[in-house]
């Protein structure tokens, strides 16, 4: 989808969210950095040589982030260099760093997993996106570490670390998480509940289609 795309399907998510709400966002699109050092998202209309006007800032995305109702929000990014996005002033840091974590007696929980960290490209093959296949696997079962029927969001990074790992391509996924409670569940796994996999409130898809064999 274009910018307007990326831009209303975070916009709309986290500003309608309400506490007590999860929200798991995933972005699997381009991301390219500026000559000062900015991450931008992009989709099919990000013009490299204007990134101001046709890319989605990660600032942007935190200042929504820290803004938002939502107790909880799980982010997957799927980009090249979507590591950046743990740099100070940059999207799940800005949040993190708030003095606003809390919302009224409720802590509000941030998580972020990066198919990436800052210096890395973000790779696929002829069956799509390394970390994006790694992340579906893991929701899947794959990931259910402890076979108690749920996928947490600490057991979903080392599984996609481990598949990314064993790729031997440069690409490792970061991970990050802040505010209260224990590891946020992402699903309940198929065979542990009927078949079914269920995933918690929203999930919101904002692809952009790669030009490259990367992000």
């Amino acid at each position: 989808p274009p910018l307007s795309d990326v831009r209303s399907a975070f916009a709309d998510s986290l500003r309608t969210s309400e506490t007590g709400d999860t929200l798991i966002l995933y972005f699997s699109g381009h991301g390219l950095v500026s000559d000062s050092a900015e991450l931008f998202l992009g989709g099919t209309d990000i013009n490299p040589n204007n990134l101001q006007e046709t890319g989605y800032p990660a600032e942007e995305l935190g200042e929504l982030l820290d803004a938002s109702a939502a107790s909880t929000v799980i982010l997957l990014i799927d980009c090249c260099y979507a590591g950046r996005m743990m740099k100070p002033g940059l999207a799940l840091a800005a949040a993190a760093g708030s003095d606003a974590l809390m919302s009224g007696d409720s802590y509000r929980r941030r998580s972020l997993i990066t198919s990436s960290t800052d210096l890395e490209l973000a790779h696929y093959d002829n069956t799509g996106s390394l970390f994006t296949s790694a992340l579906m696997m893991g929701m899947e079962g794959g990931a259910d570490l402890n076979r108690d029927g749920v996928v947490d969001i600490e057991e979903l990074y080392l599984f996609a670390s481990s598949r990314l790992r064993d790729s031997g391509l440069p690409q490792l996924p970061a991970f990050t998480t802040k505010g209260g409670g224990g590891p946020p569940a992402v699903v309940r796994t198929p065979g542990m509940h009927d078949g079914e996999l269920v995933v918690p409130s929203l999930f919101v898809q904002a692809a952009g289609e790669p030009q490259t064999p990367h992000r």
